[in-house]
């Protein structure tokens, strides 16, 4: 039987956390460029 060690989870919960963030920030900048480009025209 294999065990992952703690460090490990706590690793993968903050890969998961970082990528989550990523995506949200990448998904609002899109959303502001959008804005932008519809208050400019």
């Amino acid at each position: 039987m294999l065990q992952t060690p703690p460090f490990k989870i706590e690793n993968d919960k903050v890969d998961t956390y970082s990528n989550r963030l990523f995506a949200l920030s990448c998904i609002s900048s899109w959303f502001l460029v959008r804005q932008a480009r519809r208050s400019w025209l």
